[in-house]
């Protein structure tokens, strides 16, 4: 299975994002032949992991309140 893996990305980018403590790193890789060359690379240093976290337990909340009268959320 991993060489199934290895072939499906012979010559393709990559998006590579790490979401840290406090930061975001996002980057663009080209892989060809096995062969990787980083195109762009940037940290946003306002998105982390509790802003994150949030952000995700806003959209959720929201598209339960959609469909069910019951509060999920008390702020």
């Amino acid at each position: 299975m991993l060489h199934l893996c290895v072939l499906l990305v012979m010559c393709s980018n990559v998006l590579v994002l790490r979401v840290g403590g406090q930061t975001a790193d996002i980057t663009v890789m080209a892989v060809n032949s096995g062969m990787y060359r980083v195109c762009g690379t940037v940290s946003v240093p306002d998105l982390g992991g509790s802003i994150i976290d949030d952000l995700l337990v806003e959209h959720f909340a929201a598209e339960f309140q959609r469909f069910s009268p019951e509060t999920v959320l008390n702020y």
